[in-house]
């Protein structure tokens, strides 16, 4: 009996322990791919946050809104105001006794002299490519008077692309306590500065020269701050179009960069990083990016698509209609987009204008699929005509609008006749409706008539 009992307490034991097996089994399988996620990249940095340029979506973040300490890659912020407030890069910009005098002891710079100018175009290189302290100082000077409005705008214009955890305090990024953000924050920043196309080829730039100036004979050689974009060095990154590296004691190195494959392109965000696991961490996610954080939605065939447009021809200052053409999609519609997005968080418009002025040739691209996510513009596909459509002899338009004009009197006449008989029988109507009306009140009026003189018989 003992024996018994002691089997069905093993049993009972072995089903538990089996149970809880499987449980544990299955729920490892549910979150598995957030920790292969994570553990397959092995990054040393403290936060980081890979963002698709094109959507916004984050691919990969680790600790992406933790406050840190942003360094040098503040300038960003400094280069995207002086790009978005200003329009003519020859401009001169003069440097302030402030703007260089005002540096900490240890700040990175080019030697600038007080009084000494340069163009928005140079001192832009000088910030960006050797990471210049009292250039950034100068930039803010010339943006915003000095460097407190300055501030003040770099923080406005960070809550508006959405940022939630960032104080700056300085325009070049020097150490503060109070002068911070965060991986995904630095990520918003720079996905707006690559929307400039100067600010793309300034920091895809490897060394830059800035010739003598009224207070300096020697020519300045600028070379790249960031290793990655260096052809010749050990951490060069081919699929890189440029970055902003930043260092202090205190927030260790720092790194944003921007890298294109094919059609996806991607910005990464390091932060707190030692020595040189930035670039080595910052290579490790663009490549898991690249390579995993995508997938293909087909959101239109070609042959779904039937769509025509009107083509018109100026005659006599005015604009006639003269044939249809027909459009069509060169190809599928399949977009490569980070794996978060489905295609129901896609939405397609028709760009299309319902008049098209001759001539057409065939192929000439006369409208757009415009492809949204979540309100934003992401990418569009061409409509393209399907055939040449000629202009007109103007004998042709000529004779063509003659028979238009011909047809609309002829059917204005008849309009007006129709309109003329209603009205003649309407009227006619009435009439005999009043006529029969007064001939039964005469009747009634000779009948009562007769009857006062029988009554008085």
């Amino acid at each position: 009996m003992k024996s018994k009992t002691n089997f069905f307490a093993t049993d009972k034991i072995n089903k538990f322990i089996v149970a809880l097996l499987l449980y544990t089994y299955f729920f490892s399988m549910a979150i598995v791919p957030i920790k292969i996620f994570a553990n397959d990249l092995e990054i040393n940095c403290q936060s980081a946050v890979l963002m698709d340029k094109n959507t916004g979506v984050v691919i990969y973040q680790k600790n992406p809104d933790e406050k840190k300490f942003p360094a040098s890659t503040t300038k960003i912020m400094t280069a995207l105001l002086v790009l978005e407030k200003t329009k003519d890069l020859n401009q001169k910009i003069k440097m302030s006794h402030d703007a260089i005098y005002n540096l900490e002891p240890g700040s990175s710079h080019i030697a600038m002299n007080e009084g000494e100018t340069l163009t928005l175009e140079q001192a832009l290189y000088g910030l960006l490519v050797a990471s210049a302290n009292e250039v950034a100082n100068a930039l803010a000077e010339y943006v915003s008077g000095n460097i407190e409005n300055f501030c003040k705008l770099m923080n406005q214009h960070a809550k508006e692309l959405g940022c939630k955890n960032t104080n700056f305090l300085n325009a070049h990024g020097f150490h503060n306590e109070n002068h911070y953000t965060s991986a995904y924050d630095l990520a918003l920043i720079m996905r707006k500065a690559t929307e400039f196309q100067k600010f793309n080829e300034i920091i895809n730039t490897q060394r830059y020269e800035i010739p003598p100036t009224e207070k300096q004979s020697q020519t300045r050689v600028l070379y790249n701050t960031d290793k990655m974009i260096h052809s010749n060095g050990k951490y060069f990154y081919k699929n890189l179009i440029g970055g902003k590296t930043g260092y202090t004691d205190e927030a260790k190195h720092t790194l944003v960069s921007y890298a294109k494959k094919d059609d996806m392109e991607l910005i990464c965000a390091v932060m707190e990083a030692e020595n040189f696991d930035s670039y080595i961490d910052t290579q490790k996610i663009f490549d898991y990016g690249f390579e995993n954080g995508f997938h293909d939605l087909n959101l239109l065939e070609k042959n779904d698509l039937q769509k025509n447009c009107t083509v018109v021809q100026k005659y006599k200052n005015k604009t006639v209609d003269i044939d249809t053409v027909n459009v069509f999609l060169e190809n599928d519609i399949v977009l490569h987009v980070p794996k978060v997005i489905n295609k129901s968080d896609l939405k397609l418009k028709l760009s299309l204008p319902k008049k098209i002025l001759a001539p057409v040739k065939k192929d000439d691209c006369l409208g757009y699929v415009n492809i949204y996510y979540k309100n934003k513009l992401i990418d569009k596909k061409k409509l393209l005509a399907e055939e040449d459509i000629n202009l007109l002899d103007e004998k042709i338009i000529a004779k063509s609008e003659f028979k238009k004009l011909v047809k609309k009197i002829c059917w204005y006449a008849f309009k007006i006749l129709v309109y003329a008989g209603v009205l003649i029988f309407t009227v006619a109507w009435i009439l005999s409706l009043v006529r029969k009306f007064s001939l039964k009140k005469k009747r009634r009026g000779k009948l009562y008539k007769f009857d006062k003189k029988k009554f008085r018989r």
